[in-house]
């Protein structure tokens, strides 16, 4: 079947970056540390590899006081984190791309 997801509609229509901005709410509980987190970095990490193409996301850090909802970096297309910024607070990266 085929996969609905876009990431998958952009690579087939020859995307090779996918810039990802996320929102996500958080309270700080344990849902949001354990489930939501590790269900947004294997979500990013198999959506890289099926489409064979980067994806750089970032969350929103506020507020800084509790760790952010999906983790902020790069992604290679085979899946694997290449830059990763911290869980917690307002954080900078940068990464080359060669593709």
């Amino acid at each position: 079947m085929p996969d609905p997801h876009l990431t998958q509609q952009l690579a087939r229509m020859g995307a090779r970056v996918v810039f990802h901005a996320v929102n996500g709410g958080r309270d700080g509980g344990e849902w949001s540390r354990e489930v939501y987190w590790h269900f947004h970095e294997t979500n990013l990490r198999i959506r890289a590899a099926a489409g064979r193409l980067w994806i750089v996301t970032v969350d929103n850090c506020s507020p800084t006081t509790m760790p952010c909802s999906a983790p902020s970096g790069v992604v290679d297309p085979q899946g694997q984190w290449v830059c990763r910024t911290e869980a917690q607070g307002e954080q900078f990266f940068v990464h080359t791309i060669v593709y």
